[in-house]
C-alpha cells in the first residue's frame, strides 16, 4: 500500500505543480527570489519528482539538487529531469555548508519537528546562505490540501490530515526565531488578484513565500 501511495501521491503533486495556476504563481515568486540572489548552488528540499527543481534550473544559472523522502519520486525524477542532481537524504547529510540557497516549499507543515528540520538545513548552508520557505496560508488546517487528506485517509482507513500545523506570519516567525533565523523579505501568493502582495489578503491568500537568513 505504501508503494501505491508513494506512486500516486508523487504523480498527483507533479500534475498539480504543472497545471495549477496558483502553483505557477508560487513557483514564479520563488524563482524571482532565486534570480535576485544570484543563486549558484540550490537544494530543493522535498522536491518530489523534481518538476519544480527543473523549473529552477531552467530559469536560473544555478546548479540544482533535489532530495525527498519518497524514493519512488527520486527514481522517477532521475528519469524525467536529468538536468537536476537528485540525491538521497543520506547523501545530503554529507553536503555540509555547500548550498547558498535551500528551497523548502510546502514541507514545514508536514514534518514532525520543525526545529529539527531547520537545524539540519542550517548545517547544509554556506556561511552567507539563505533559506526560501513556502508555507500554505490555510484558514482551516488542511483546506489547501483536500486531495492529500483524502489520499492519506484512504491509506490509513481513518481521517488523516497530513498538515500537522498552520504556519501563518506569527507562528512561522516564532519557529524561526527559536532557530536564530529571521525573514529578510517575503511575498504572499493569492488565489485571486492581486496575485502577489506584501500583506495577508483574506480569504484569498494561499501561500507565504519568505527569504530567510541567519539572525
Amino acid at each position: 500500500m505504501e508503494k501505491i501511495y508513494d506512486k500516486f501521491y508523487s504523480r498527483l503533486v507533479e500534475w498539480v505543480g504543472r497545471n495549477s495556476y496558483f502553483k505557477k504563481h508560487e513557483r514564479s515568486a520563488i524563482i524571482s527570489f532565486l534570480k535576485d540572489m544570484g543563486a549558484k548552488k540550490v537544494l530543493d528540499f522535498g522536491c518530489n519528482v523534481g518538476f519544480t527543481s527543473s523549473e529552477f534550473k531552467k530559469h536560473t544559472n544555478a546548479d540544482v539538487y533535489g532530495t525527498d523522502i519518497n524514493d519512488y519520486a527520486l527514481a522517477r525524477g532521475r528519469q524525467k529531469y536529468p538536468e537536476v542532481n537528485f540525491v538521497s537524504l543520506d547523501e545530503v547529510k554529507s553536503m555540509k555548508k555547500e548550498f547558498d540557497v535551500i528551497v523548502v516549499s510546502n514541507v514545514l507543515e508536514h514534518v514532525p519537528d520543525c526545529h529539527e528540520t531547520l537545524s539540519f538545513l542550517k548545517s547544509l548552508l554556506s556561511p552567507d546562505g539563505k533559506i526560501i520557505i513556502s508555507v500554505p496560508q490555510e484558514r482551516i488546517k488542511g483546506d489547501c490540501n483536500i486531495p492529500h487528506i483524502v489520499l492519506c485517509s484512504l491509506e490509513n482507513k481513518r481521517y488523516t490530515n497530513p498538515h500537522l500545523r498552520v504556519l501563518k506570519w506569527k507562528a512561522l516567525n516564532q519557529v524561526l526565531e527559536q532557530e536564530s533565523i529571521e525573514i529578510e523579505k517575503h511575498a504572499y501568493v493569492n488565489m485571486l488578484p492581486p496575485f502577489f502582495s506584501k500583506k495577508y489578503v483574506w480569504p484569498t491568500a494561499m501561500s507565504l513565500v519568505a527569504v530567510c537568513k541567519r539572525a
